[in-house]
């Protein structure tokens, strides 16, 4: 449902508003978030920052949401209980792998297909961090969060369903190769050795060994090659960009997106918008530039300062953070040659207008 939005004095505000984008400092840090509820507390910071306007979502928007909220809040139940059974899957599947015993392969099987349906069912596909970022054993809740992540890469991607289940399945479990690596180097807390590393990177082709006449040959590779790199650089077998199947190619965005937005033994988390701008850095070496384009729409993350190309062929830069629709500068015309005294389009009033790639070659830096 589209939000109607709204744009009105501070001294208009009342108790039980909702803000419609995010209030930032001059440094873009947020310091009250979209969505939230106006309180007497938060009115009072807001006219204390001295601002002129604010948007709020409209009140008849909020209606129509207040009569959604019951099954909204159904459906994120079940979303969450069937993480924490997927949680106890993985955890199961590990165990028996220590154990030697026979891993029920059906449960595996059957919480990727059902966390396939949760993901359909919900109200919006868009990634919902807090929504999915529930758990806390790393480990375990690592596994699951990088499924999730990879399931809806591939829905955007416009994979089948058995296709993502493949894909749900190699993402589930492509670190339970680590339950074979010593616990103290797994939870060390500084820098590992070289040697401690080597063993490391040993997991992704034990994890393969366990599973490899279990899983579809895609499923497989992303167990195999989640952590080789477009350029080369990456193990086990050093593969290059098409040499790489495309499920590895996803949870290894999937999984190194994770990774830095949660706390780990040895780093704290950091937000999605450093993450993303993390992983930006290395495009074209470790990640394939079409799949983080497809992870961006995913997560609905642009940070300040990307560079993009819209729907009408312009080329700009993100200026400014609004929901999941930002403000870009129109700096360059289809044809790549600079715009006099530039504009700019916000794309929470444009619904026409869409960020449809980043720009790899980085064209305004290059004609500037």
């Amino acid at each position: 449902m589209q939000k109607s939005i709204r744009e009105i004095s501070t001294s208009s505000i009342v108790e039980g508003m909702m803000l419609a984008e995010d209030i930032l400092d001059n440094e873009d840090n947020i310091l009250l978030s979209e969505g939230i509820i106006l309180r007497e507390k938060y009115i009072e910071k807001i006219k204390d920052l001295n601002i002129i306007t604010i948007k709020i979502v409209d009140s008849n928007h909020l209606i129509e949401k207040k009569k959604k909220f019951e099954s909204v809040v159904k459906m994120d139940k079940v979303f969450i209980a069937t993480k924490e059974y997927a949680k106890k899957v993985v955890k199961s599947t590990v165990k028996s792998i220590l154990e030697d015993s026979s891993v029920d392969f059906e449960k595996i099987e059957m919480i990727v297909s059902q966390m396939i349906e949760d993901i359909f069912m919900s109200e919006d596909i868009t990634l919902n961090l807090a929504k999915i970022k529930i758990l806390d054993d790393y480990l375990f809740d690592h596994s699951v969060n990088v499924c999730v992540f990879s399931l809806i890469i591939g829905i955007f991607m416009r994979s089948d369903k058995d296709e993502l289940k493949e894909l749900g399945i190699g993402a589930m479990l492509h670190d339970v190769g680590k339950a074979f690596v010593p616990q103290d180097i797994l939870s060390k807390p500084s820098k590992l050795t070289d040697k401690e590393f080597e063993e490391i990177k040993k997991h992704s082709k034990l994890g393969h060994m366990s599973f490899s006449k279990k899983v579809s040959y895609g499923a497989g590779e992303a167990i195999l090659s989640h952590h080789e790199n477009i350029d080369g650089t990456g193990y086990p077998n050093g593969k290059k960009s098409k040499e790489i199947h495309v499920f590895a190619k996803i949870v290894s965005i999937a999984d190194v997106f994770d990774a830095l937005t949660s706390d780990r033994v040895y780093s704290k988390k950091i937000d999605k918008y450093s993450a993303v701008q993390i992983m930006l850095n290395d495009v074209g070496k470790k990640f394939d530039i079409s799949i983080v384009n497809i992870f961006l729409k995913a997560i609905s993350c642009y940070p300040i300062g990307l560079n993009v190309i819209l729907n009408t062929g312009e080329y700009g830069i993100i200026v400014k953070r609004n929901m999941d629709r930002p403000l870009v500068r129109v700096l360059l015309d289809k044809n790549k040659q600079k715009i006099q005294g530039y504009f700019e389009i916000d794309l929470s009033k444009n619904p026409s207008v869409n960020i449809v790639n980043i720009d790899p070659n980085k064209s305004i830096i290059k004609n500037n």
